[in-house]
């Protein structure tokens, strides 16, 4: 038993546990896919930490994005897919610590920012490691049961700002991959963006590798998605949901088709369905 799941509670194909703000839904089966959401903790109460940690840095979150993440794993049950998506989320705000930079070494993957780093006070040291090392474990296990080439990390994010090349009506979902960076096999970006095309989705694939491709400056994945991928070189994508998936009114309808679609994705990638 891993280190990080000493306690947890089984509930049908996975098990769960919340510790050090951080909440894995982990697949009692090798994952083939793990989900990240590392800017959905946003407090309802004020944070007593009176040292404001990152205050020069964003700090907002991406509220309800767990809420896709969760229905990827429960709206599909026809789905055999779901027996192999784990999910790890991460509980603390962002302006305390960011779990999609880099520490304890400053380092932006995006051309032309300024690096920051996730955390500045060391008492929260220990959120980060419990985040990564989750994330970690949880793609080796998928490298050893099923080779570098199937698995993939998806990296779920939300934006409200369209960019200023996006359509009339905006996009529904932007991939970012550094330009392709994080994709090593099979051209999966390519093909998730047509699938979810098919299902009318207005999605942003980028095109090539060619770092300063100006139509993927806005949202180009950040520490999460290309870290992970270069160092295993696996297959990584950082998805970013308009905000009419996450509203609570809109989103409570249109928001679990979307995790649907999603989920017929992975299962056709994987299983040929």
């Amino acid at each position: 038993m891993s280190k990080y799941m000493k306690n947890f509670i089984e509930f049908e194909y996975h098990r769960v546990t919340n510790e050090n703000f951080t909440e894995i839904w982990q697949a009692k089966k090798p994952s083939r896919v793990v989900i990240t959401v590392p800017h959905d903790g946003i407090p309802n109460y004020k944070w007593p930490d009176k040292i404001r940690d990152r205050r020069k840095s964003v700090t907002g979150g991406d509220p309800q994005v767990w809420l896709i993440a969760k229905d990827v794993l429960f709206s599909s049950r026809r789905l055999r897919i779901r027996e192999f998506i784990s999910v790890v989320r991460g509980n603390i705000p962002r302006g305390v610590v960011d779990l999609n930079r880099s520490w304890p070494f400053p380092r932006s993957y995006c051309v032309g920012q300024k690096p920051q780093l996730a955390l500045e006070n060391p008492r929260y040291a220990s959120v980060y490691r419990q985040y990564h090392g989750l994330i970690k474990k949880l793609l080796m296990d998928s490298i050893e049961s099923y080779g570098k080439e199937g698995c993939l990390l998806v990296d779920l994010h939300g934006f409200g700002k369209q960019p200023d090349y996006a359509p009339k009506n905006g996009y529904d979902l932007i991939l970012g991959t550094g330009n392709r960076a994080s994709i090593y096999y099979d051209d999966i970006d390519f093909k998730m963006g047509e699938y979810l095309r098919s299902k009318g989705y207005e999605v942003f694939v980028p095109r090539d590798k060619s770092s300063s491709h100006k139509k993927e400056d806005l949202y180009a994945a950040e520490f999460t998605t290309r870290y992970w991928a270069e160092r295993l070189k696996i297959n990584a994508v950082q998805i970013e949901t308009a905000h009419k998936f996450r509203d609570k009114k809109r989103g409570v309808e249109i928001g679990p088709q979307l995790s649907k679609d999603l989920a017929s994705f992975f299962e056709k990638w994987f299983f040929g369905k």
